[in-house]
């Protein structure tokens, strides 16, 4: 949950910090909790065959690896990208 929380949180202020607009910061932060929204229940499916550790486990070196490759080295509204890829991803921490 430290993850969620600290992406949740963070990745508006992050965009504000590389001059999007704050309209943009807003996008941003909305797609994250769509795209886990609506990425949660596969993510559950996902749970199904291996166990929820072991798939949480990989999701979460996946997040971390996102976090360095792709939102550390952004400049853009591209951001939004990450958003919508760890947002798939943090489905699988809230159970």
């Amino acid at each position: 949950m430290l993850g969620y929380v600290t992406l949740l949180f963070s990745l508006s202020d992050h965009a504000i910090s590389i001059r999007l607009s704050r309209a943009q910061a807003t996008q941003i932060t909305a797609y994250l909790n769509l795209s886990t929204a609506c990425r949660r229940p596969f993510i559950g499916v996902a749970n199904d065959r291996p166990s929820r550790t072991e798939v949480a486990g990989v999701l979460t070196l996946v997040c971390g690896l996102g976090c360095l490759a792709i939102w550390l080295p952004s400049a853009s509204f591209g951001v939004t990208v990450f958003a919508l890829i760890s947002g798939t991803i943090l489905g699988s921490s809230g159970w």
